[in-house]
């Protein structure tokens, strides 16, 4: 097809004398995989068409926009969007022996968390170009924490749909979720920057060759509730009453800890005397103070080994 007036119409003629119902898409790039998302269009020779140019053939005339978008379907301006997305589902599968496998060939396996080089994202702005990721397209760990959360910045030009679909990608290929199983981004017409929420990779899944989202036995991202370290009774306070927590639970059947990292005194990864005594020590004879987070709420910046259920007193 050529736009010969240079007005983003692209007009061509196809020939054919075959009567029946045909069944055709639009394709931006013809070297590529550029064609529309929405379902096959069709049109039907009758036999009956007017040759109204005398060639020698009868005329259909299609005419309508690509993806059938009108100018209110598309953005006026450039957008911005910023992805994140928590790879904690991704990394637990991996460690635990997992192969990730592509949905239908669409990339490569990755079997091992040595393999794993890369977190992006891919969408039919991009056509869908598993395998051949762009520097544009990858997704950078900031570095807080072991919290495994990717982001980066995309920039949607004007004339991109605003309603639109986008997977999360580990090493170029289609491996979040099933095949179609893809997230909606719905896009502002106005200029400016749009912040998504931190999604969980592959909480959409469906499809029980992934390890994620809805099936049986699938990795997801566990919330990481904030705590004050050494308040193992979650009071929101830290004393004595703390250490006469964890001896009544270790040695006279006390209630169990609702955030083990909390009742951790000296964040070694267990809850034992060694708890108690570090906390009294602190409290009474001027020993060291118990490892952040102290004296306000918050996460443990080393991962918390013993996990956090429920602390009341922080968000």
């Amino acid at each position: 097809m050529s736009d010969d007036d240079k007005d983003q119409i692209y007009e061509a003629e196809v020939q054919g004398s075959a009567a029946g119902l045909s069944e055709y898409k639009f394709n931006r790039d013809c070297t590529g995989p550029g064609y529309e998302t929405i379902p096959d269009s069709t049109f039907e020779v009758t036999g009956t068409e007017i040759d109204t140019d005398e060639n020698g053939f009868g005329e259909i005339v299609i005419d309508r926009a690509f993806d059938n978008l009108g100018l209110d379907d598309v953005l006026s301006e450039e957008v911005a969007v910023i992805f994140s997305v928590d790879c904690t589902p991704l990394i637990q599968a991996l460690e635990e022996g997992n192969t990730i496998d592509p949905v239908g060939g669409r990339g490569q396996a990755i079997d091992s968390l040595e393999a794993l080089t890369r977190i992006g994202l891919n969408g039919p702005w991009l056509d869908w170009n598993w395998g051949n990721f762009t520097p544009e397209q990858l997704l950078t760990d900031d570095g807080l924490g072991a919290d495994n959360i990717h982001s980066g910045i995309i920039d949607f030009p004007a004339g991109t749909p605003k309603q639109t679909l986008f997977k999360y990608s580990a090493n170029a290929s289609d491996n979040e979720a099933g095949f179609e199983q893809d997230r909606a981004l719905s896009l502002d017409s106005d200029p400016g920057i749009i912040t998504l929420e931190t999604a969980c990779f592959g909480s959409q899944n469906e499809d029980p060759a992934q390890p994620f989202g809805n099936v049986e036995g699938a990795f997801t991202c566990v919330a990481e509730h904030g705590f004050i370290r050494a308040d193992g009774n979650s009071d929101g306070e830290v004393n004595l009453a703390d250490g006469v927590f964890i001896l009544n639970c270790l040695f006279l059947g006390g209630e169990p800890p609702t955030c083990r990292d909390a009742t951790d005194t000296g964040n070694d990864g267990d809850i034992n005397i060694t708890s108690a005594v570090a906390l009294f020590n602190f409290l009474f004879l001027g020993g060291a103070p118990p490892p952040p987070p102290t004296g306000v709420c918050g996460p443990d910046p080393e991962g918390g080994d013993l996990g956090c259920e429920q602390y009341a007193h922080c968000p």
